[in-house]
């Protein structure tokens, strides 16, 4: 789990107390901490030294805000900041980038061209990047190029985009979501994050990774089967590998791992190789309880993988049936 501390706070109290947190719950999750300067690096009075002090503390990856420092200027010198902070200390960065529906905000050919530069490449994540919903199409052409050539990943985090952007707009209102679909065409590996869990940002968030990936393919429009699959692959080895941790969750195509979810009526389990029973025998195992909304989540997953049960028909074919109100 990925979690931004703000770190403009003098004292760094919250960063204080989540290095503690990170230790004392290190042998169930491993917890990576950003540094990052809610208010900025330069344009918020000592904000660099307290960037300095944060990665002494023992931050995991440097983190920056560009559109919000006060000036284009100080905006790019807040990335070089960061990036040379974490060249030198051998950490990752994720920064808040063009996190606005302003299309002139264009940080991220920035982050990107420096992590190209640097060799920081794929351990450099340009997390929001929601401008890029606004940008023109010559001008979004060339950037998913260069974006695709430094190596860096993009984190959509499309429930708090959906919520938060296209607030000043009218009508027609923009989404504020990133470009998503162009992005995985051009080779940019894409992963989905949540951002804000119940908070003032978000009051209504879950943390549940599946709800993420469905509202991902719904407000992307990614909704063909391999489009569905690649919304939970977002969740999944995509974002594993934003963190990297590629050698960790589940194998892939198989192995003796298995999972199973139970509602009211029906019990399905699948093991990893994509294969799935179901229980008791009913021609449509009904999915009912108002609990079970992310059985049906990942039984979507399920079928974008083309996963077969015992008698041999994919789930696609209509194995399930999942009532509306669910």
């Amino acid at each position: 789990m990925r979690s931004h501390v703000d770190v403009t706070d003098p004292h760094l109290t919250a960063l204080r107390a989540l290095v503690q947190v990170r230790e004392q719950v290190r042998d169930v999750l491993t917890l990576q901490l950003v540094a990052f300067p809610q208010e900025g690096i330069v344009s918020f009075d000592g904000g660099e030294k307290l960037l300095e002090e944060a990665v002494r503390l023992g931050v995991d990856v440097v983190g920056a805000i560009p559109h919000y420092e006060d000036t284009r200027e100080d905006g790019i010198r807040s990335v070089e900041i960061a990036v040379d902070l974490a060249a030198r200390h051998g950490l990752r960065v994720d920064a808040h980038c063009d996190e606005i529906d302003d299309e002139q905000s264009r940080f991220v050919e920035v982050l990107a061209t420096l992590a190209h530069r640097t060799g920081l490449r794929s351990r450099v994540t340009a997390s929001h990047t929601t401008a890029m919903g606004s940008y023109n199409a010559a001008y979004s052409y060339k950037l998913r190029r260069i974006l695709a050539r430094s190596g860096i990943n993009v984190v959509s985090n499309p429930m708090v985009n959906l919520h938060l952007q296209g607030r000043f707009d009218g009508y027609p209102k923009r989404r504020g979501l990133t470009q998503v679909k162009e992005l995985l065409a051009a080779g940019v590996n894409v992963a989905f994050g949540h951002d804000d869990v119940m908070d003032p940002w978000f009051p209504l968030g879950t943390a549940d990774p599946c709800q993420i990936a469905l509202v991902g393919a719904l407000a992307n429009q990614l909704t063909a089967p391999a489009e569905i699959a690649e919304c939970y692959r977002a969740v999944t080895d995509r974002a594993a590998r934003v963190l990297g941790v590629e050698d960790r969750g589940l194998p892939a195509g198989g192995g003796p791992v298995s999972a199973e979810r139970s509602c009211t009526t029906c019990t399905i389990s699948w093991t990893t190789s994509g294969s799935a029973s179901r229980s008791p025998p009913y021609d449509q195992a009904e999915v009912t309880s108002p609990a079970a909304a992310t059985v049906a989540h990942e039984m979507v997953a399920l079928m974008a993988r083309g996963a077969r049960c015992e008698t041999g028909q994919t789930l696609a074919e209509g194995m399930f049936s999942i009532p509306d109100n669910v």
